[in-house]
């Protein structure tokens, strides 16, 4: 989910998060479903389909992580890059850097789909699930069972939640660092430093509320991009340039 975090960080006033994300009683139902999403409302207004809000982001997103892949492939990099995008390009593998992208990018499109029945079901962070409690039949329905937002036991939660948070993202994050740092080493390190230092403050922040993960999230989803972008950076010059292979070595006798 790294796109539709947008909607809900700058469409959203600050009052009204406080009062959904912070699990004000008075929010929600009689089941204990928040009354409003902490999704805009101007979502359900707008005259196109909300995957386009999203394919927007998504434009915008690779946009980002082309700005910031260009330079360092022009002003950072050293003179090693050369030789390295020869190694890949003679073995045709820029394919295989396009098909990280693509497995990465599968993955926003299956958020955004559940991201768009969150919103439906007012279904607000940190809740990840619905639990029905079973009751025979003609009983009394029951409240349905959500997280524990108050208390230490809400700031459990949410530190747990960022701990899981994180964890989901490290597959993509992690084959992306690997194979854009092949090419470039030190970027991709200094990058991956600042991912985790922001993920250490969305952690912090997101314990106290679900409101202060934000700027912690919104730093590491910037680094996400450029790692993205250096990945098809790498993905474009392999593919669109004519590559040969090197010569065998010669054994010396």
């Amino acid at each position: 989910p790294i796109y539709h975090h947008f909607l809900s960080v700058y469409f959203f006033s600050h009052m009204e998060q406080t009062r959904l994300y912070h699990g004000d009683e008075s929010g929600r139902d009689s089941q204990g479903i928040p009354v409003n999403s902490a999704y805009p409302e101007i979502l359900k207004y707008l005259p196109v389909p909300t995957w386009c809000v999203h394919l927007v982001f998504i434009c915008v997103g690779v946009a980002v992580g082309q700005a910031a892949a260009w330079p360092i492939y022009h002003h950072v990099a050293d003179h090693r890059v050369p030789s390295k995008l020869q190694s890949l390009g003679s073995q045709d593998l820029g394919w295989l850097y396009l098909a990280v992208y693509v497995l990465k990018t599968g993955s926003v499109l299956l958020n955004i789909q559940a991201t768009s029945w969150r919103r439906k079901a007012r279904i607000n962070v940190p809740d990840q699930h619905v639990y029905k409690v079973w009751t025979p039949p003609g009983g009394p329905a029951l409240p349905y069972v959500m997280f524990e937002t108050e208390g230490d036991l809400g700031r459990f939660n949410r530190s747990q939640r960022a701990v899981q948070n994180y964890q989901e993202y490290l597959p993509g994050v992690l084959v992306t660092a690997v194979m854009a740092g092949y090419v470039f080493p030190f970027p991709v390190f200094i990058l991956t430093l600042v991912y985790v230092a922001s993920r250490m403050v969305m952690a912090v922040r997101y314990t106290e509320s679900s409101d202060g993960r934000k700027a912690g999230f919104i730093l590491s989803l910037l680094v996400s991009l450029m790692l993205d972008g250096l990945l098809l950076l790498v993905a474009y010059k392999v593919i669109t340039e004519e590559w040969t292979a090197p010569p065998p070595a010669v054994e010396v006798q």
